[in-house]
């Protein structure tokens, strides 16, 4: 890297590279060597090449002139003058209006960004949209409740509404406190029913189940009869 930028931009190389690129590149050695000599020496049968000078000019971090032509000069010379005088350095505008690329004429914006144009519009927008108003949700409350006919249908007062959905939850907490009171009695015991089985559930399939609560009753009972 260090040897293409020495060919290519003319940039020094740095001492503890040197050596590297003496090895890589030998042709270069004697050049690095005394850069200092042939700094700004150019053979006069060489023809200059102006790319490869303003490239090093630019990796050397040398500012270029560049001419702009005898038109900014003038106006240059034009912006000091009236510097000078106490004018304004900026050009004086045209009476000619600026146009877009469409062909319209630039318009000033005024008043937040509107023009007289916007302004007079949002006037007659909000004039037709009062006109048109529509109060779908009005805000204002009835100061008072309007009274009910002693002689209508007693369902549709609010009083009464409220009575029945109170009588129908205490007469519904009542039938379930009901239940939950109310008990089953336990079963008589039936006369020579075989006992209940007791005890873990055993595997195997009904028949094996059968055997082995059967062969578990004869055991009781054999134990009964030693007993007595």
């Amino acid at each position: 890297m260090a040897e293409k930028n020495y060919r290519q931009y003319g940039w020094p190389i740095p001492k503890h590279l040197q050596a590297t690129v003496a090895a890589i590149a030998p042709d270069l050695k004697p050049s690095f060597a005394d850069t200092a000599l042939k700094k700004g020496l150019v053979t006069a049968d060489a023809p200059v090449d102006t790319e490869h000078s303003n490239r090093l000019a630019a990796g050397q971090g040398k500012l270029q002139e560049v001419d702009l032509g005898p038109q900014a000069a003038a106006r240059s010379e034009e912006a000091w003058k009236r510097l000078h005088s106490g004018e304004s350095a900026e050009t004086p505008t045209s009476t000619k209006p600026w146009k877009n690329k469409y062909g319209y004429a630039w318009r000033k914006p005024r008043r937040n960004g509107k023009t007289d144009e916007d302004v007079r519009r949002d006037k007659m927008v909000e004039a037709v949209l009062s006109e048109a108003k529509l109060s779908y949700f009005d805000t204002t409350t009835p100061s008072t409740l309007p009274t009910t006919n002693p002689s209508s249908n007693s369902m549709h007062n609010p009083t009464n509404e409220d009575a029945l959905v109170e009588r129908f939850r205490t007469e519904y907490f009542e039938s379930m406190e009901a239940k939950h009171q109310m008990r089953k009695p336990p079963a008589a015991p039936v006369k020579g029913a075989p006992p209940v089985m007791a005890g873990p559930k055993l595997g195997g399939s009904k028949s094996a189940r059968a055997k082995m609560h059967k062969a578990q009753q004869d055991e009781a009972a054999a134990k009964k009869g030693k007993i007595r």
